[in-house]
């Protein structure tokens, strides 16, 4: 079943608030079952923490940003990772669209980082 999230726009001084159907869970069960799905760590772990992940309607972009530890036998690595995409239309399809790709282009530097720490 769907899971209504409620997203928080703010645009100047005025805050709308709108329902996206499209999500099918909240932002931080997304992005973990992504990771479980994407990453294969072998012994290490890798924990996330969102901080981020917001439609900036001044600036029409997508925003995401994610805290992360990576536990590891020569110690825990912690870095942040963000990502912005822009978009062009206040639509649930754009959107959805633009978080995607933020979260796309988030998982690549992840992979880069993770790549660059073994």
């Amino acid at each position: 079943a769907k899971i209504h999230q409620r997203m928080n726009l703010q645009n100047g001084e005025l805050l709308e608030l709108r329902e996206f159907e499209r999500w099918q869970d909240s932002p931080h069960r997304i992005l973990e079952t992504e990771m479980k799905n994407y990453f294969a760590l072998g012994g290490d772990e890798l924990r996330g923490e969102v901080n981020e992940f917001v439609f900036d309607l001044n600036d029409m972009q997508a925003k995401i940003s994610v805290d992360f530890i990576q536990n590891k036998e020569s110690g825990d690595q912690h870095f942040r990772l963000k990502s912005t995409q822009g978009f062009e239309k206040i639509n649930g399809e754009s959107l959805a669209k633009a978080m995607s790709l933020a979260v796309q282009d988030l998982f690549i530097n992840l992979d880069k980082k993770i790549t660059e720490g073994k």
